[in-house]
Protein backbone atom coordinates (compact mmCIF):
# COMPACT_ATOMS: atom_id res chain seq x y z
CA UNK A 1 0.00 0.00 0.00
CA UNK A 2 1.33 3.74 -0.45
CA UNK A 3 0.10 6.41 1.47
CA UNK A 4 -0.58 10.22 -0.25
CA UNK A 5 -1.01 12.97 2.18
CA UNK A 6 -1.27 16.63 1.90
CA UNK A 7 -1.00 19.17 4.37
CA UNK A 8 -1.71 22.30 2.11
CA UNK A 9 -4.14 22.71 -0.72
CA UNK A 10 -6.31 19.50 0.56
CA UNK A 11 -8.37 20.37 -2.12
CA UNK A 12 -6.05 18.58 -5.06
CA UNK A 13 -6.08 15.99 -3.03
CA UNK A 14 -9.64 15.82 -2.48
CA UNK A 15 -9.98 16.06 -6.14
CA UNK A 16 -7.36 13.63 -7.16
CA UNK A 17 -9.26 10.80 -4.85
CA UNK A 18 -12.08 11.58 -6.57
CA UNK A 19 -11.06 11.01 -9.61
CA UNK A 20 -9.39 8.08 -9.03
CA UNK A 21 -12.44 6.17 -7.51
CA UNK A 22 -14.57 7.23 -11.03
CA UNK A 23 -11.16 5.24 -12.53
CA UNK A 24 -11.58 1.84 -10.44
CA UNK A 25 -12.91 -0.26 -13.30
CA UNK A 26 -10.00 0.36 -15.50
CA UNK A 27 -7.51 -2.33 -14.74
CA UNK A 28 -4.56 0.02 -15.90
CA UNK A 29 -5.32 2.20 -12.95
CA UNK A 30 -4.30 1.74 -9.55
CA UNK A 31 -6.22 0.49 -6.51
CA UNK A 32 -8.03 3.31 -4.55
CA UNK A 33 -8.39 2.18 -0.36
CA UNK A 34 -9.56 4.51 1.23
CA UNK A 35 -9.33 8.76 1.52
CA UNK A 36 -10.24 10.94 4.36
CA UNK A 37 -9.17 14.31 6.30
CA UNK A 38 -9.34 15.92 9.13
CA UNK A 39 -8.87 19.95 10.44
CA UNK A 40 -5.01 19.56 8.58
CA UNK A 41 -4.94 16.74 6.40
CA UNK A 42 -5.96 15.02 3.69
CA UNK A 43 -4.79 11.71 2.69
CA UNK A 44 -5.48 8.88 0.08
CA UNK A 45 -4.55 4.79 0.70
CA UNK A 46 -4.27 3.42 -2.85
CA UNK A 47 -2.24 0.31 -4.47
CA UNK A 48 1.98 0.55 -4.45
CA UNK A 49 2.63 -0.54 -8.13
CA UNK A 50 6.14 -2.48 -9.18
CA UNK A 51 8.92 -0.34 -10.35
CA UNK A 52 8.74 2.76 -12.26
CA UNK A 53 8.98 2.32 -16.22
CA UNK A 54 12.42 4.95 -15.84
CA UNK A 55 13.94 2.29 -13.72
CA UNK A 56 13.09 -0.42 -16.44
CA UNK A 57 14.70 1.73 -18.98
CA UNK A 58 17.71 2.86 -17.06
CA UNK A 59 18.11 -0.98 -16.37
CA UNK A 60 18.22 -1.58 -20.05
CA UNK A 61 20.89 1.19 -20.33
CA UNK A 62 18.60 3.71 -21.48
CA UNK A 63 17.52 1.62 -24.77
CA UNK A 64 14.55 -0.72 -25.39
CA UNK A 65 13.95 -2.87 -28.28
CA UNK A 66 11.67 -2.40 -30.79
CA UNK A 67 9.38 -5.24 -29.28
CA UNK A 68 9.24 -3.62 -26.18
CA UNK A 69 9.14 -0.09 -27.40
CA UNK A 70 5.78 -1.74 -29.20
CA UNK A 71 4.20 -3.66 -26.83
CA UNK A 72 4.83 -0.45 -24.30
CA UNK A 73 3.06 1.85 -26.78
CA UNK A 74 0.10 -0.71 -27.19
CA UNK A 75 -0.50 -0.85 -23.09
CA UNK A 76 -0.20 2.87 -23.17
CA UNK A 77 -2.72 3.18 -25.59
CA UNK A 78 -5.47 0.51 -24.41
CA UNK A 79 -4.90 2.29 -20.82
CA UNK A 80 -6.00 5.89 -22.82
CA UNK A 81 -8.76 4.35 -24.25
CA UNK A 82 -10.00 2.74 -20.82
CA UNK A 83 -9.45 6.24 -18.83
CA UNK A 84 -11.35 7.84 -22.17
CA UNK A 85 -14.43 5.18 -22.33
CA UNK A 86 -14.91 6.30 -18.47
CA UNK A 87 -15.00 10.04 -19.12
CA UNK A 88 -11.43 11.41 -19.16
Amino acid sequence: MALKAQIEEMEDLHKEAAILEELQSSPYVCRLFGRGADDSCAYIVMELLDSSLATHFEASEYKFSMETTLKLGMKIIRAIQSIHDLGY
